[in-house]
């Protein structure tokens, strides 16, 4: 029987690989312009995104649409001073629902006060329940357009087409 510890002396052993770098390459470059070095690989080029000087006039948002036609996003009525009981006017335009307050207007802003888009406007632009949609509001011209996902597709379209495409025409 074996009675006490046993000690086993390992020899100082070398590594027979070489160590892994570390997993961030190294900055090539000063300040910045400072790029990371990959191998020689060329940098990707970084879109540029036209800045636009946004309006403070106007308020985005986005809603879904319920079974009932009921937009589900109040802070843009609110804002748009847009009361329950408002009477409003919508018309539909290249796609895009105008809604606009219009003392002799068929519609109203529900007690609630959201927005109730007819059977009549969900058709005009293939609305379903379910939908989500943008919701783009002018506070100094009182009007508001809807934005289905169509509309939001056809206006991407070509940004995204850039995009993947790898097309340079900054």
């Amino acid at each position: 029987m074996f009675k006490g510890r046993a000690v086993v002396q390992v020899p100082n052993l070398k590594p027979t690989v070489p160590a892994i770098s570390g997993l961030v390459p190294p900055r090539v470059g000063q300040g910045n312009a400072s790029r990371i070095a990959f191998g020689g690989a060329k940098a990707l080029p970084i879109p540029l995104i036209p800045s636009a000087d946004p309006s403070p006039d106007l308020v985005y948002g986005f809603a879904t649409l319920s079974v009932t036609g009921r937009l589900g996003e109040r802070e843009i009525v609110q804002r748009l001073g847009w009361t329950p009981g408002t009477r409003i006017h919508m018309s539909e335009h290249a796609g895009l629902i105008l809604v606009t307050a219009d003392l002799r207007g068929v519609f109203q802003v529900s007690g609630q006060g959201f927005l109730l888009l007819p059977a009549v406007a969900r058709r005009w632009c293939q609305l379903t329940p379910g939908d989500r949609v943008l919701l783009v509001g002018d506070l100094s011209g009182g009007w508001l357009v809807i934005h289905p996902p169509a509309s939001l597709t056809t206006m991407t379209a070509a940004a995204h087409a850039r995009v993947w495409g790898g097309g340079d025409d900054r």
